[in-house]
């Protein structure tokens, strides 16, 4: 959706206007990941984060059966087996918002990759690449809760390099916000509001 905004009224956000479609709810929440901080932007909500570019591989037949995923630590690549497959990930380019793959830090990930995990030397040459933003606050910690000022709005981005791990306990979060629940986690640490001077 290119065309978006939020439409106020008196009881907050009454509603969202995307391209020809409007979306009207009691609730709203943004998780868009690194492009949240431009949604809410219009609101005078700002959230200090840019995002960090990841470069990724997979390789689709594995020459070794992995059960496992693992962090390969020095060389900083993660490592997810999928099925038959690998995936391979690693790098950050702070403020990097092209989708090119930069082939130099891929050439990094995979030179660390043939010398820690050699059975894979012969099966790096010919993978399918991409990148991904990560969405980063200055302090790395995500951003979740209400913004000041807006009752019927919840923001859960910024999980950096996180987002996999911390998302179910932050879906956990916001469905308990909504609900009026307790919450089983605090996250006052995590306020959007954190960052105002």
């Amino acid at each position: 959706m290119r065309s978006r905004s939020f439409c106020e009224g008196g009881r907050g956000i009454e509603k969202v206007v995307a391209g020809d479609r409007e979306f009207v709810a009691d609730e709203f929440v943004v998780t868009a990941g690194v492009w949240s901080r431009k949604l809410v932007e219009d609101l005078r909500i700002e959230i200090p984060m840019v995002p960090g570019k990841g470069q990724h591989m997979m390789v689709e037949k594995s020459p070794v059966r992995l059960d496992v995923p693992m962090i390969l630590e020095d060389a900083r690549v993660a490592v997810t087996p999928m099925g038959d497959s690998v995936r391979f990930g690693g790098t950050m380019e702070l403020g990097a918002w092209s989708s090119k793959v930069n082939q130099a830090r891929l050439g990094g990930m995979k030179r660390s990759i043939r010398k820690i995990l050699p059975q894979f030397a012969g099966s790096l040459e010919n993978v399918k690449t991409w990148t991904g933003l990560r969405p980063c606050t200055p302090d790395g910690l995500p951003v979740v809760g209400r913004p000041e000022g807006y009752s019927n709005l919840f923001l859960a981005t910024g999980h950096a390099m996180m987002g996999m791990s911390l998302g179910p306990v932050t879906g956990l979060c916001v469905a308990e916000s909504l609900s009026g629940a307790k919450l089983t986690v605090p996250i006052h640490a995590l306020s959007p509001g954190r960052f105002k001077k």
